[in-house]
């Protein structure tokens, strides 16, 4: 085991399982993590047991700390085609915000702060699902 214990990866992931255990919507996981708690040499019982168990890979061979952060925080997520961002963005805009667009064509124009300010907005609402 690494003898400083320091997270280099998964903080986020870590506080959104214990936010979902916080909230009372973590079962799937730990059914989930149950299930296969044998394929991580894991005992079953233990983990149903534990009162909020949570999977944690820890490193055990040396390497360079900060190199492996910066790999291991870069999203591997597969990017939206801009053909994707674009339908998106679409969804985003109804008459009312289209109307707070100004006809001179400079998004950045100050008569247009209304409109993107708003647009930034409905894209905020959509990603928290409040709208």
């Amino acid at each position: 085991m690494v003898p400083d214990r320091v997270v280099e990866s998964g903080n986020g992931r870590t506080m959104a399982i214990r936010e979902a255990y916080r909230s009372g919507r973590a079962e799937e996981y730990r059914e989930w993590l149950t299930e296969e708690a044998e394929t991580f040499g894991l005992d079953p019982e233990r983990v149903k047991a534990m009162t909020h168990p949570v999977l944690v890979r820890v490193r055990t061979e040396a390497l360079d700390r900060r190199e492996f952060a910066i790999e291991a925080n870069q999203d591997d997520k597969l990017a939206m085609t801009a053909t994707e961002k674009a339908r998106a963005d679409a969804d985003r805009l109804d008459s009312a915000l289209l109307a707070k667009l100004s006809d001179d064509g400079n998004l950045l124009a100050a008569s247009n702060r209304d409109f993107v300010t708003g647009f930034l907005s409905a894209g905020a609402r959509g990603r928290l699902g409040q709208g």
